[in-house]
């Protein structure tokens, strides 16, 4: 019933605005919005309205407002109505006077018009949570989630840069090693086919069509499970080890539609390794330099002082040797060295305060690793196979 409440805000809200700047040009608030609602809720039709958390529907409206926000600045699509799905998520505040009767830490928690319940904890958080997020997952699990506060602190200087080359196998690093990749995606096709076969052949709305359902969400679910366990390990790992670490800015959408193995770019996941990298570096004060994607980081020579830039290089030729210098070079790695001397040219510009920078990279004196250029067998503890 919440969900539908909020369900129902949304899209009452979205119509509302949308009408009001068509009509007469005016621009609607969710204070505007609110105040409507308030009203809304007196009428006997909507009466239902009040038996949700007034917080509910007020955090439904400032999502809104950002998601408005994201228009406006051009990062998402105008926002969308809403319709009834198998999951949902709404959000709530706690009432801050009463959090010790409201939750115990590791026991249960009491939510408002639902009452008490004794969750399965993965983790008690620590500091006392003021934002608490109720999620009904498409495979019929519940979660809460807890927003709070509490301070992160910097990550000790390594004084060490790297350059990570994203392909649809694996992602190398300047000194020739390769991280392979899980893809989760490719591991469980197989079953999720299978699955997906038996579904369409149910009848739509009986109990063999919905526990199917469930089931290849379930599954839908592991595979984003293995995806994102695997890149927060990594981006952690890298995070620790390195104060700047150069990337390119990969045009994914496009690689996903312009390539045979488009599915494969996907299950990598390039756009969410960037992302957890993102927030990662700015959190931790470390230096992430995202480099312009027309940079030529393959078809550049790393040697330093040759700078030698060759003609266009087919993805089937995997080495090639600079004719100006004589030496041979993979292709990934060559990539990633180039990327790590943006990532240094970058972090020895700045005061290494955990921004981000776009732009074209540079390669500087001292920037390469020396060594062999083929793939190198060792371990990386706790995150990946490398070879």
């Amino acid at each position: 019933q919440w969900a539908g409440c909020a369900r129902f805000t949304w899209n009452h809200s979205l119509a509302m605005r949308t009408k009001a700047y068509q009509r007469r040009g005016e621009t609607l608030t969710s204070v505007d919005v609110s105040r409507h609602l308030t009203q809304l809720k007196k009428h006997p039709d909507f009466a239902w309205l009040a038996a949700c958390p007034a917080t509910v529907l007020t955090q439904t409206l400032r999502d809104q407002d950002r998601a408005f926000k994201n228009f406006f600045q051009g990062h998402a699509h105008y926002p969308r109505f809403k319709k009834k799905k198998h999951g949902f998520s709404i959000r709530f505040q706690l009432d801050q006077r009463r959090i010790a009767d409201i939750y115990r830490p590791g026991g249960s928690i009491k939510i408002p018009k639902l009452g008490t319940i004794l969750p399965h904890w993965s983790r008690i958080p620590k500091g006392i949570p003021k934002m608490v997020t109720l999620t009904k997952t498409p495979d019929g699990r519940y979660y809460v989630s807890f927003s709070v506060e509490e301070e992160i602190l910097s990550l000790p200087k390594t004084n060490e840069a790297e350059g990570i080359d994203l392909n649809m196998g694996s992602f190398v690093l300047s000194d020739g090693t390769a991280i392979h990749l899980p893809r989760p995606l490719r591991r469980l096709e197989k079953k999720l086919a299978h699955l997906q076969r038996l579904f369409s052949r149910k009848r739509k709305g009986s109990r063999t069509w919905h526990r199917t359902r469930r089931k290849i969400a379930r599954l839908h679910a592991k595979i984003a499970a293995i995806r994102l366990d695997f890149l927060h390990k990594l981006t952690t790992w890298l995070v620790r080890t390195y104060d700047a670490i150069g990337i390119e800015d990969l045009a994914v959408k496009a690689m996903a539609r312009g390539m045979v193995g488009g599915k494969a770019v996907l299950d990598v996941g390039m756009s969410l390794f960037r992302r957890l990298l993102e927030y990662k570096a700015q959190w931790y004060g470390k230096k992430l330099v995202v480099v312009d994607r027309f940079f030529p980081s393959t078809r550049l020579c790393s040697t330093p002082g040759c700078g030698y830039i060759s003609n266009p290089i087919p993805l089937h030729v995997r080495t090639w040797t600079c004719p100006r210098c004589g030496a041979t070079h993979q292709r990934d790695v060559n990539a990633a060295r180039n990327l790590k001397a943006a990532a240094v040219e970058a972090y020895s510009t700045s005061s290494g305060n955990g921004e981000y920078t776009r732009g074209e990279a540079g390669s500087g004196p001292g920037a390469v690793l020396q060594g062999e250029t083929g793939l190198c067998e060792a371990r990386r503890p706790g995150f990946c196979f490398v070879r």
